[in-house]
């Protein structure tokens, strides 16, 4: 859970520090990477590099209409996972790139 750190000078929070627990374990780190690798140690793999949402909005040209409404849900799942973990930004390239599945779809 974040934890922030208000300014009297701004209105937006500042995030300091972010807490992890997993099971029995618990860390508190200056960023999620540093709490989960304390957490899980370093021998913990990064997961897999998953493709950018701009270079699976390339691939739709490609592919035909019947494959579009797979695509489209695809987009859509990838969104909402990150969007329960707070990745914002990748939620966003997700988003974008459903929306250009929707519009080869309604033929715009």
């Amino acid at each position: 859970e974040p934890i922030y750190l208000q300014s009297t000078e701004s209105q937006i929070p500042q995030l300091k520090r972010v807490i992890v627990s997993y099971e029995n374990r618990l860390a508190m780190a200056e960023t999620l990477e540093e709490a989960l690798r304390e957490v899980f140690g370093e021998e913990a793999e990064a997961p897999a590099k998953k493709p950018l949402a701009s270079e699976k909005a390339a691939e739709i040209s490609d592919r035909s209409k019947e494959n579009l409404p797979r695509s489209a849900m695809e987009h859509y799942n990838r969104a909402q996972e990150y969007l329960r973990n707070g990745q914002w930004a990748k939620y966003g390239e997700e988003m974008k790139a459903l929306r250009k599945v929707l519009e080869e779809l309604s033929g715009r």
